[in-house]
């Protein structure tokens, strides 16, 4: 019997481990303006109780991730991506994108709605709040990382916000704002390089050495959420993959509750947490001078104009800063050229940015970036007999100038003494409409399908047509416009 004692006790299960929250640093705030804008000096006069809606803001830790529930947070929101310290990156939605949005119909159906596929759950946090109309309500979680803030140089922190946005009373849309904000630390994929796309066709996975991975970078995303189906009354969850370092689960809800304010005293205390909130915000914003968008945008376009010195990060942020300065060819050569051309543009860019000043419009970086694009292909096009010029690059010039885009003298034309984008843009319809004329018949039909691609095609005209009805169409386009003006005439 004691053998059988001690045979049991050997081979008992061990007490299953407790599944506990996270150890986070929580808070809560609120402020006036929209979570994009963040916190303004504006403020907020008396509020009554029942002019505010009561809000309540719940985190869950969940053991696992449960499959399929409600529908996809991407599906729903437009997501905003940035990085810190100088490595920006477009909207990918690689934090929110595998978040999920579910409407409850109570405040206590979540555990049903998950249907045990969640694993054990364990409440972070549930604190309470007010909206009235115009204020920002945030509820900010975060713990603490291994690796530095690029910006700060201090510790950086793994981030989880959610905020709750209720328009003011004369907005176009009444509906509510839900947005999610991450913080965390993400590892981008290594670029394969020709020559190891070429060594993985030849050579067994056995044999090739894995390359280093590239650095994490530390990136911040936001899922903007319209709740539709709240008014004055709902309640919603977040439900998405999102570890802490000091629990074991796999994702966190955060569950929205909203309903009318009313003249309890918990409501009554939200209520002036609301307004000394606000206040300080306000004070804080006024005090700090935040910067204006024009300031933020400035600041974005020295970062990347710095970055572009980084081999590793020079592709994303071209593209980056040609998206923010409306640069679309520029965009577009940084998307498709090879190292080499890339290379090349960057030189090119770098040179003519060094004396940019911030202050100057973003649109002006933008033709910097595009003209100095147009002119390197336009080179490459007239060297096209000695070094032939990338399929890929040929087909971005002939999409961004039509049929002049397929000629270097066309292109040499185009380029000579260009002051402005409208000089360029409208160098560029003259060329296109030259073609219109041509004896090829396959360059007439070029330039009449970029020119109707612009609605700019004389009316009346076909490519394949005889030359006497050809000229006849562009004769009576050219008598419908109107000769221009000297300068300082009258019509």
């Amino acid at each position: 019997m004691i053998f059988s004692s001690v045979s049991c006790a050997w081979f008992a299960k061990p007490a299953a481990k407790p599944f506990e929250p996270p150890a986070l640093s929580v808070t809560v705030n609120h402020f006036v303006a929209s979570p994009l804008s963040g916190p303004t000096n504006q403020s907020l006069g008396a509020v009554l109780p029942k002019d505010a809606l009561s809000l309540k803001l719940t985190l869950i830790a969940l053991e696992r991730m449960p499959a399929g529930v409600g529908q996809s947070l991407g599906a729903m929101a437009g997501v905003v991506a940035e990085t810190r310290g100088g490595a920006p990156i477009m909207s990918t939605g690689r934090l929110t994108g595998a978040a999920r949005w579910m409407d409850l119909p109570g405040n206590e159906a979540l555990a049903a709605a998950f249907a045990d596929q969640a694993g054990r759950q364990a409440v972070i946090c549930s604190v309470a709040g007010a909206l009235a109309p115009g204020v920002t309500a945030v509820l900010r979680a975060c713990e603490p990382m291994r690796m530095l803030d690029p910006v700060t140089g201090l510790s950086a922190q793994r981030i989880l916000e959610v905020y709750v946005y209720r328009p003011p009373l004369d907005a176009k849309s009444p509906h509510l704002q839900v947005t999610l904000c991450l913080q965390d630390s993400y590892v981008p994929p290594r670029p394969i390089e020709p020559d190891e796309a070429a060594a993985s066709t030849t050579q067994p996975a056995a044999r090739r050495a894995l390359p280093p991975p590239l650095p994490a970078i530390l990136v911040r995303e936001m899922a903007v959420v319209p709740w539709v189906a709240a008014a004055a009354s709902g309640s919603a969850a977040v439900v998405l993959p999102f570890r802490m370092s000091s629990s074991d689960g796999q994702a966190i809800a955060a569950v929205i509750a909203i309903t009318p304010g009313d003249d309890s005293a918990d409501h009554q205390d939200a209520v002036n947490l609301m307004l000394s909130d606000v206040a300080l915000s306000a004070a804080d914003a006024d005090r700090l001078k935040l910067p204006t968008p024009a300031i933020a945008q400035d600041s974005a376009i020295n970062t990347a104009l710095a970055s572009l010195y980084i081999g590793q990060r020079r592709r994303s942020t071209l593209v980056f800063l040609s998206d923010i300065t409306k640069a679309p060819l520029c965009a577009e050569v940084a998307m498709v050229a090879d190292d080499a051309v890339l290379e090349r543009l960057v030189d090119q860019i770098s040179r003519q940015a060094s004396d940019w000043a911030p202050g100057q419009s973003a649109l002006a970086v933008g033709w910097l970036l595009d003209s100095t694009a147009f002119q390197m292909l336009g080179q490459m096009l007239a060297n096209n007999d000695k070094v032939k010029m990338p399929r890929e690059l040929m087909g971005v010039l002939s999409a961004y100038a039509g049929e002049a885009g397929r000629h270097s003298s066309s292109i040499e034309e185009v380029s000579k003494g260009l002051a402005s984008r409208p000089d360029l843009e409208a160098r560029i319809l003259a060329e296109n409409l030259i073609y219109l004329e041509d004896s090829s018949p396959s360059s007439r039909i070029r330039a009449c399908d970029w020119l109707k691609q612009r609605n700019l095609c004389p009316a009346g005209y076909e490519p394949l047509n005889d030359e006497k009805q050809r000229r006849m169409a562009l004769d009576k386009a050219a008598s419908a416009v109107p000769p221009a003006l000297p300068t300082g005439a009258k019509p």
